[in-house]
């Protein structure tokens, strides 16, 4: 059975079937991404600065953001020529044109996947008091630092979180401790404690079925039956052993011992409390700008010549914001640009003095690590580091942050803020496109030869619907890449 319009046009619509599928499909995905693209828009406008959660104003790494919109446009220009390769009869010039465009689609991809590693290895701190300090967590401080050698588990549960956390490299021997003190080899935790489920949770059974035969024949319970059964089991490490816990997964923990939310625990010797941090920005939005100077931030800085610098940035901003509205329009700075982060958020130079802290014109992380280029040492740089201010491997300041002064921690992931959120879902809805369209067009390029000897209008036309699908690719990240990067 021949099915008709693959080829010819409908008289009525003048179009084939596979253009009015895909035409169909494409008005779904606008739907699609105009709905997110309206639904960003209109939180971004509802952002109060000072009042709501920071909003940055831009996304570090823009330049990868731009360069990948050239990549998908020259791609776009690059399905044309394939498909007018195939109108043209020529095969192998097809072939060339349509390697381009899914050389390109890769391009894009390990563009995207290097912007992501940054955003998810560079990290954001809110303090107690609400200033931000953006940058990165060093030696993984962000988890709880244990040394421990007795674990306690209960194995109804089937549960060892404990075995998660456990320091990388680290491969700890346990035995099981009896009542009478002696230790038993057991092998692999994991199997362990699930052959004790098994036969714990069989004892349970059993007790349980007991109890309820002897209340429906009025009888005493057989006494072996009832007999105490053991839940609770400790294990001890041949040696000494690290944990490196998220707080999240913990259900409290002392200067002695750790408890996790399955319930195990673990004792020892607490190793550290506080996070190791490299400040790249000081962010103080949210705290008004007569109140900065006693922003918690300062004090873990510990540094004059820091702070000034960070201050002579916030001050040079406002000096510029006066004589544009008071001096300009002769009315008063508007508490919302007072609140914005081109008056609050600046980065550190290496530079001594007032020169230390500098703003980047963007508000961004991005420009001021590309004007650090290579850093000098301390000495070198003329700043007077001396034992309150410790420098990073690229020069920038390295605090101690306490746990019990830290409100959020988080890399620039999803769960950062809603800005973040939205960026990754967007994006990554954009990335499974790229995706599906290298998909199909690959297949063009590897199996499509057979179809082409047979009838290469029908190939053509194919090539035609899946260029238009890409197309459609590249529109989105026009659209999508001034919004989330620099709106």
């Amino acid at each position: 059975m021949e099915i008709p319009y693959e080829v010819k046009a409908r008289r009525d619509t003048g179009l084939w079937n596979a253009k009015i599928g895909i035409w169909l499909f494409l008005a779904s995905e606008v739907m699609l991404f105009g709905g997110l693209f309206s639904s960003y828009i209109f939180l971004r406008l509802g952002v109060e600065p000072g009042v709501d959660s920071p909003w940055p104003t831009d996304v570090q790494l823009v330049p990868y953001g731009f360069v990948n919109t050239l990549v998908l446009i020259a791609s776009s220009v690059f399905v044309v020529f394939a498909w007018l390769a195939l109108k043209e009869g020529n095969w192998k010039k097809f072939q060339m044109w349509m390697t381009t465009v899914i050389a390109c689609a890769f391009l894009f991809l390990v563009l995207k996947g290097i912007e992501y590693n940054y955003k998810l290895t560079h990290h954001g701190m809110r303090l107690i008091d609400n200033s931000v300090v953006e940058g990165v967590v060093l030696d993984h401080t962000d988890r709880i630092r244990f040394e421990a050698k007795t674990v306690s588990l209960d194995v109804t549960t089937g549960s060892t979180e404990f075995l998660n956390w456990i320091k990388k490299g680290e491969a700890p021997v346990f035995q099981l401790k009896g009542e009478d003190g002696q230790l038993e080899d057991i092998g692999s935790v994991s199997s362990w404690v699930k052959k004790m489920r098994r036969k714990t949770n069989k004892q349970i059974a059993a007790s349980r079925s007991e109890r309820w035969r002897a209340k429906r024949q009025d009888r005493e319970p057989d006494p072996e039956a009832l007999k105490q059964i053991t839940r609770n089991y400790t294990l001890v490490s041949t040696e000494p052993f690290q944990i490196y816990a998220d707080d999240a997964r913990l259900s409290g923990y002392d200067d002695k011992g750790m408890s996790f939310v399955d319930g195990s625990k673990v004792t020892g010797k607490l190793l550290g409390d506080s996070i190791k941090f490299e400040v790249h920005e000081v962010d103080l939005q949210m705290i008004p700008v007569g109140q900065q100077d006693q922003a918690l931030v300062w004090k873990l800085i510990n540094d004059e010549a820091v702070k000034s610098g960070w201050d002579h940035a916030r001050d040079d901003e406002i000096k510029k914001m006066e004589e544009y509205y008071l001096e300009g329009k002769g009315v008063p700075v508007p508490d919302r640009q007072m609140r914005s982060r081109r008056v609050n958020v600046h980065g550190f130079h290496e530079s001594g003095g007032e020169e230390h802290a500098a703003k980047s014109e963007s508000g961004g992380h991005g420009e001021n690590k590309a004007e650090h280029g290579e850093h000098a040492d301390a000495k070198e740089s003329g700043h007077d580091v001396g034992e309150e201010v410790e420098l990073g491997s690229h020069g920038e300041i390295v605090i101690e942050v306490p746990r019990r002064q830290k409100k959020f921690l988080s890399n620039h992931g999803p769960a950062y803020g809603t800005y973040y959120a939205i960026y990754f879902t967007m994006t990554g809805l954009h990335g499974l496109h790229v995706i599906g369209g290298i998909v199909v067009l690959g297949y063009f390029l590897l199996f499509g030869k057979k179809l082409f000897l047979k009838d290469p209008e029908h190939m053509a036309n194919r090539v035609e619907v899946g260029g238009l699908f890409w197309h459609f690719v590249d529109l989105v990240w026009i659209f999508l890449f001034p919004i989330m990067y620099l709106f």
